[in-house]
């Protein structure tokens, strides 16, 4: 199945929206922790590695979110000479707001797929 580039897009403009109004949650798993350590990457970098994912990282999505409402979308990108997973998703875990939460951000297990690249 492909995803028309309007979906994904749109999904990336709320993404980042929500980065910059503050309305993020980064889930932390231990992979992701690792990751992030070993790689000398702070919040506010990772934050800026997720506000700057664009079609060319999308991967595959739009799938169900077991842990929150909506779905979720996996990209990857090259930082620090890794190929990086991210699963990140726009979400209403509170009922009230929906934010962008990033539930993956370590390296990839298997490489990965870039359809519009």
């Amino acid at each position: 199945m492909t995803v028309a580039r309007y979906s994904i897009t749109s999904f990336l403009k709320e993404f980042v929206k929500h980065l910059d109004n503050g309305n993020y949650l980064i889930v932390k798993r231990p992979k992701t922790q690792d990751t992030l350590s070993r790689l000398g990457i702070n919040i506010k970098i990772l934050l800026q590695e997720l506000a700057t994912l664009t079609i060319e990282n999308y991967s595959s999505g739009p799938d169900p979110n077991d842990a929150f409402d909506g779905y979720v979308m996996v990209f990857g990108k090259i930082i620090c000479g890794q190929e990086i997973y991210i699963k990140i998703a726009n979400t209403d875990q509170t009922g009230v707001t929906r934010m962008a939460v990033c539930i993956s951000f370590h390296d990839a297990d298997y490489p990965i797929t870039y359809p519009y690249k």
